[in-house]
């Protein structure tokens, strides 16, 4: 038994043993799983950017509109 192994045993030895390298298609999966989440990150990004001009004026006092967009990150991301 390696010295990694007994560090914590109940992790396969697929886990422990880096020696052995990276699959390119496990690489490949990692990358597109990766960039799928920044997309959703991103998307998530321009519809709140679309949308502040609408929800600050639906949802704040008419008037001054700097304040109403001021508050619109309050509500979104709150």
């Amino acid at each position: 038994m390696s010295s990694q192994d007994t560090l914590n045993p109940a992790l396969p030895k697929a886990v422990t043993d880096l020696s052995q390298p990276i699959g390119a298609a496990r690489r490949l999966r990692a990358i597109f799983i990766g960039s799928l989440g920044n997309l959703v990150e991103w998307y998530d990004f321009y519809a709140y950017a679309a949308f502040a001009l609408y929800f600050a004026n639906q949802f704040f006092p008419h008037g001054d509109p700097i304040t109403q967009q001021g508050n619109v990150p309050s509500v979104v991301e709150g």
